[in-house]
């Protein structure tokens, strides 16, 4: 089983003051749109919550943008 989360990206900050340039948090949070059905689906799900990673890949770190959405999946490790 999986779940899978419809968050939008907050901010992306450096990872702490005075980290490496390369080295960023990248902040997600869940808020819907209540005009799309999608999202109304996903709300009644997963009304509220956050999310936040730290990363050191700079080619990772520029497939997120600020106010854009993504989708999260949680699969479990077996």
């Amino acid at each position: 089983m999986s779940v899978r989360a419809k968050m939008y990206v907050t901010a992306i900050e450096p990872a702490w003051d005075g980290a490496p340039e390369d080295q960023k948090t990248v902040r997600l949070s869940c808020q819907y749109d209540p005009e799309l059905p999608e999202d109304q689906r996903f709300c009644e799900a997963t009304p509220s919550g956050n999310a936040s990673f730290m990363i050191n890949n700079p080619k990772a770190v520029v497939q997120f943008k600020v106010g854009d959405s993504y989708y999260v999946d949680f699969t479990p490790c077996k």
